[in-house]
């Protein structure tokens, strides 16, 4: 799928936006950051991938983020775990064919 397009950032934006206002978090987050994944291989109907690691080292996150997932293509990204340094993510086939695809995760630190 590759980069999300005007309509997409968009409805990212909005995505996060409402999670951190139903939350009342605006006046303390103290990091945002953006990471991708891929399921390169088919998943069958109803299955799920393989975990799929990412290392957030780089970041340099103090505290574990809020993770926002959001899936590009037919695949459902899950969060399996998340700490300051990785997280951890896995892709589950919902439709009805083998598919491929990709997802952002918008990663939100908290003061």
């Amino acid at each position: 799928m590759g980069f999300l397009n005007n309509s997409g950032v968009n409805y990212l934006w909005n995505k996060v936006k409402d999670y951190v206002d139903s939350r009342a978090i605006a006046g303390n987050i103290k990091q945002v950051r953006t990471v991708s994944a891929s399921q390169s291989s088919s998943l069958s109907v109803n299955t799920f991938g393989n975990n799929i690691t990412i290392n957030l080292s780089s970041y340099g996150f103090e505290t574990t983020p809020i993770v926002v997932p959001q899936a590009q293509g037919w695949l459902e990204p899950r969060v399996v775990s998340v700490s300051a340094t990785s997280l951890v993510v896995q892709f589950y086939n919902a439709g009805n064919a083998a598919h491929t695809g990709d997802a952002k995760f918008t990663l939100i630190e908290v003061l």
